[in-house]
């Protein structure tokens, strides 16, 4: 018969120093780590959007004197001719820019060809109903 040197009465092994301060974490803290280094993070990220996050507002505040500038130029000096594609192409190219994907849209492949042909069919049926009321 052999012996566990480790085990102890109830059947478990000996807890080392660092699963017990695991074990006296708060649940959030053994998601997230120790409290140095979570603030060592949350440091790094603060530092991270400050030297971004000047640009990024300077960005979007050229997006949104942009898109002033086409809707004034469209409704009062009648120089810009449609001003909704215009501004559609250049919301799609800025959420191109920032996120890097299409899917932050809803630009990807369905789940489920099946569903969508579905919703497709029930919508089409849904419009000629209502229609003839």
């Amino acid at each position: 018969m052999t012996t566990n040197k480790g085990a102890q009465d109830d059947g478990t092994t000996p807890q080392t120093a660092g699963s017990m301060e695991l074990a006296t974490a708060s649940p959030s803290e053994r998601r997230t780590g120790s409290k140095e280094q979570r603030a060592t993070k949350n440091k790094n990220e603060s530092e991270e959007l400050t030297a971004h996050g000047l640009a990024w507002r300077l960005f979007s505040a050229s997006e949104v004197l942009l898109g002033a500038v086409i809707v004034i130029g469209h409704n009062v000096f009648h120089v810009v001719p449609n001003e909704v594609p215009i501004l559609f192409v250049l919301g799609l190219v800025s959420v191109r820019v920032r996120d890097g994907g299409w899917s932050a849209i809803g630009f990807r492949r369905p789940e489920s060809w099946l569903r969508l042909v579905l919703i497709a069919l029930a919508a089409a049926v849904l419009r000629i109903v209502l229609g003839d009321l």
